[in-house]
This record gives structure tokens, C-alpha cells and sequence, in this order.
């Protein structure tokens, strides 16, 4: 019993990102700027960072500062992955998408401004896992209530050796 309840909680245990990295990119104006943080809401500075084109073409490159953010010159509109490495296996990679100027847009060569990364914001992967915690010691208890309820249902059977001596 208690090895499946091991394995149980082995296969649906979510995986645990002690001190994982974030990265997250932000149009700002002709500017991209791009900011690399670890899930305990740090920065992370020195990081190195690599940006390169659909084809794999290295773009841009540069180092993080102390707030853990870094910027390049919008490149032209297009996919593009930024990878940073921010040592001690601390390594992310995310898209980006650079878009074209809008037509008809009153201020006619100037991108607009706002995310341009796939995946969660800062506040998003830096948030508490409430639920995902809820979960796991709802999985514990319910283990420990079913692995205490089957030892209840054991009963001990008297053997040779626990019968008291009252077979000779």
C-alpha cells in the first residue's frame, strides 16, 4: 500500500521549480526590452542574453543589468526566440513576435508598445502556487486517511507465538 501511494504521488505531483527562471519581453517604442527574473520574484542580474531570428541568426546579444532587464534595438517585424542564460543551470527560452506598424496608425513608424513574449508575465510566474499546494496536501491527506482506514480493517490473528503459551 505504501508503495502505491508513492507512486501515485510521484506520477501526479506537478514538477517543482525551486528558484526557476522567468523571462518576459516588452515593446518600448523602438526599444525591446527584455527582463529576466527568478520565481522568488529576484532579478537576475549578469544574465546573458541571446536573441535570435526564425532562421536561428544571431540578432542581438547583451548582459543583464541589476534589475535583471536588458534592451535592444527593435529588430524588424517577425518571430524571434530570446534566450537567456543566467549560469548555475539557470537557462530560459521564450518567443517573441515584433510587429509591423499598423496602418493607418496616426503615429506612422512607431510600434506600439506592450508585451511581445509568449508565455506568463512576471506577476503571473512569480505568484504563490496556492492551488497547486491545496492540491498536493489534499492528495497527502486523502493517502494517509486511506492508508490509516486499511490498517484499521487489520486485524492481528494469534500465532504460535502470541497465543500465551495456552497451546502446549
Amino acid at each position: 500500500m505504501r508503495l502505491v501511494a508513492l507512486l501515485v504521488l510521484l506520477v501526479i505531483a506537478p514538477a517543482t521549480h525551486a528558484h526557476s527562471l522567468g523571462v518576459s519581453a516588452t515593446l518600448r517604442g523602438k526599444q525591446v526590452e527584455v527582463e529576466a527574473y527568478y520565481s522568488d520574484d529576484t532579478p537576475a542580474r549578469d544574465a546573458r542574453v541571446m536573441v535570435h531570428d526564425h532562421a536561428g541568426r544571431f540578432v542581438a546579444e547583451g548582459r543583464t543589468d541589476e534589475q535583471g532587464k536588458w534592451q535592444f534595438a527593435a529588430p524588424q517585424p517577425g518571430p524571434y526566440t530570446v534566450v537567456v542564460d543566467a549560469g548555475a543551470g539557470h537557462r530560459k527560452s521564450t518567443s517573441i513576435t515584433v510587429p509591423a506598424v499598423l496602418p493607418g496608425d496616426p503615429q506612422a513608424g512607431t510600434p506600439p508598445t506592450g508585451p511581445i513574449s509568449d508565455g506568463p508575465s512576471r506577476a503571473e510566474f512569480t505568484q504563490f502556487p496556492w492551488g497547486r499546494m491545496a492540491l498536493g496536501l489534499a492528495i497527502i491527506a486523502a493517502v494517509a486517511i486511506g492508508w490509516r482506514s486499511s490498517r484499521r480493517g487489520v486485524r492481528r490473528m494469534p500465532g504460535p507465538q502470541n497465543d500465551g503459551g495456552a497451546n502446549p
